[in-house]
């Protein structure tokens, strides 16, 4: 009888750490980009949730929602950054023309007295003696940072940027490499040259989140 009891207190309270288990799981929850109702097939809107068990994460894998750091459904080449914005693909931009990875866009151009805003992160500089002529510039000022990768531009992810030697100076090479920036709201982008001409750079850039 005594035996009985024991083994029945036993199993009591292997339930009670299994329930407590899987409620320490939901609570933990996963963070996805999810398809917002008001937005537009052609236009989707999107956002991070948080996703408190793996039914409700199915259900939304299915019909087409994913995580920070994937590839937009839908889209050419743009990827989700950790507050699940779309950014990223390929751009062309004139040499010197400053861009702000934040937002995809361009911010003026250094060569004008007026300069750039504060929020851009990048340009591409022009060297006549290097191929590619193209070498990246960071903002300096605000703190930007840069490293370069040998990985191909598909296989560089957050993980490696703990591997790269970011710089805060600028380093004429040749952009021939995925080079990884460092923004000053410390975020990560990487770029990979597609095409030169004289006036023009065409590009791939992603987020890694």
């Amino acid at each position: 009888m005594r035996r009985a009891g024991l083994l029945f207190m036993m199993s009591l309270i292997a339930g009670l750490v299994a329930v407590g288990s899987v409620a320490g799981a939901d609570q933990d929850g996963v963070e996805i980009c999810h398809v917002h109702q008001d937005g537009h097939e052609d236009s989707p809107e999107w956002q991070l949730i948080e996703v408190k068990n793996q039914k409700s994460l199915d259900k939304h894998l299915e019909h087409g929602d994913a995580f920070p750091g994937d590839p937009v459904p839908g889209s050419d080449g743009q990827v989700f950054d950790a507050e699940c914005k779309p950014l990223g693909g390929t751009d062309t931009i004139a040499y010197y023309d400053c861009f702000d990875l934040e937002t995809g866009k361009v911010v003026g151009d250094i060569r004008d007295g007026s300069g750039c805003e504060a929020a851009w992160d990048f340009y591409f500089g022009y060297n006549a003696q290097t191929t590619p002529h193209a070498f990246v510039v960071q903002n300096q000022r605000q703190g930007a940072q840069i490293a370069y990768s040998e990985e191909p531009f598909a296989d560089v992810t957050i993980e490696d940027v703990e591997t790269l030697e970011f710089s805060g100076s600028i380093i004429d090479t040749a952009f021939d490499q995925v080079a990884v920036v460092l923004t000053a709201d410390g975020k990560y982008f990487k770029l990979a040259l597609e095409s030169e001409v004289f006036s023009d750079v065409t590009f791939h850039w992603a987020p890694l989140a």
